[in-house]
């Protein structure tokens, strides 16, 4: 029987990031393991369900909040209880019948059990436990995770993260994290999706996508701006004025003679809802700009590989989506954040670029001229430092999946259980 692969955590709809996570997992480990099947336990299935075809031969399996609630904890636990009588209870649903027969659970999401995000650590903790007690091994893929000061996070990461089979810290930041509570032997991963550079023909751009670099006048060297409906939410708590900062900057760009493409990495179209959607914001910011054909928005939902080709086109990238940040980095695209949370650090540290970022609570449009103005003249150094580091983050990206390939691999395999 071919081995089951699950992976969760992450969606293909909405956010391009998780959807980048997905796709590389599954291409890179289809590579080198061609008889792998693949289960994608989704929390946003009825979103996820129209892009499905995009993925032959992976079942994509409902794993939102009432599927975790009410069925995979519940039933999970009912048959760890029950299992010295070997009652079968999660043969009662598709999505319990999918978790058990998974060999190994590969969890994909880019943070978790973080101070600040005690909102998310039901999520955190239910994407995991299930399997943990149905017996199988759970790996995290890089990750950030921590700081671990809140009591409540701290008393659940240091239970559950030791009992992954294997986990990846996406930075030196987070190993030290990890070290607090024990965890000693945590690889410093890159990020997945570094690798969705060896899984796609980068350099090959459909009708559709190069007409979204076909604008103006090409003599306007292209600036790419990514914002961030959660940046957006961040800074209206601190009273900073996102939308506004984020429209003059634009309009002082195309004042200074570039051509601006605004880039959502989470967008669902037909929603004014700002969870995973960044186009309401990038909409209200071109009702300050106002019309000018000097500036280009991706309104359509492209999948991370069109989304990084275009990223890939731009002189300089502005970036408050992390993932964005990575496919500029993989691109050799100068870039510079306006981001949250350690995550972004962490990898801009990778390539001596931490300058380049400043955190949301410090965005002002004195800030965005300034790190700007350091990405044009410093252009040939940062290019420089991007290339000369990104051999080494790709070959750091590659560990988790040689990790993982190796635990498939193994005939010993049997996974454990909590």
């Amino acid at each position: 029987m071919p081995k089951v692969v699950g992976i969760i955590g992450g969606s293909i709809s909405g956010n391009k990031g998780s959807e980048a996570m997905v796709t590389v997992v599954i291409r890179a480990l289809q590579e080198r393991l061609p008889a792998l099947r693949f289960v994608v336990f989704s929390p946003y299935i009825k979103l996820d369900r129209p892009l499905t075809h995009k993925y032959p031969k992976v079942d994509f399996v409902n794993a939102g909040p009432a599927a975790l609630v009410f069925k995979m904890f519940p039933f999970a636990l009912l048959e760890r209880i029950l299992h010295p009588l070997r009652i079968p209870v999660t043969s009662l649903f598709k999505e319990t019948r999918a978790l058990k027969r998974c060999n190994i659970l590969i969890d994909v999401a880019g943070i978790s059990f973080s101070d600040g995000r005690e909102l998310y650590l039901p999520f955190n903790v239910l994407t995991i436990l299930p399997k943990m007690m149905l017996g199988g091994d759970v790996v995290k893929i890089s990750q950030a995770c921590g700081p671990f000061e809140n009591w409540l996070n701290r008393i659940l990461a240091r239970w559950l993260l030791p009992r992954c089979r294997y986990l990846a810290a996406r930075g030196k930041s987070t190993v030290e994290n990890l070290r607090t509570i024990g965890i000693q032997d945590a690889p410093e991963c890159s990020d997945v999706t570094f690798l969705l550079n060896e899984v796609e023909q980068m350099d090959t751009l459909s009708a559709s996508v190069a007409a979204y670099l076909d604008f103006s006048s090409k003599t306007r060297r292209l600036i790419g701006i990514c914002p961030s409906s959660v940046v957006y939410k961040n800074c209206l708590s601190h009273k900073v004025d996102y939308i506004g900062i984020n429209a003059e900057f634009v309009t002082y760009l195309v004042d200074q003679g570039y051509r601006v493409a605004l880039v959502p990495h989470s967008i669902r179209p037909n929603s004014n809802k700002l969870r995973n959607n960044d186009l309401p914001v990038i909409k209200s910011i071109m009702q300050q700009v106002g019309q000018t054909p000097h500036v280009k928005v991706v309104a359509e939902e492209l999948d991370s590989m069109s989304l990084r080709k275009i990223i890939g086109k731009c002189d300089f990238f502005i970036a408050s989506r992390f993932h964005s940040m990575i496919s500029a980095l993989a691109m050799g695209v100068p870039v510079a954040v306006c981001g949250w949370g350690h995550k972004y650090f962490e990898v801009l540290d990778i390539f001596g670029l931490r300058d380049y970022a400043f955190d949301y609570s410090r965005l002002s449009i004195e800030n965005m001229k300034s790190i700007f103005g350091r990405l044009i003249k410093n252009e040939r150094q940062i290019r420089d430092m991007i290339k000369s580091n990104l051999p080494n983050v790709l070959d750091r990206a590659r560990i988790q999946i040689d990790a993982i390939v190796d635990l498939l691999r193994n005939a010993n395999f049997t996974g454990k259980s909590i």
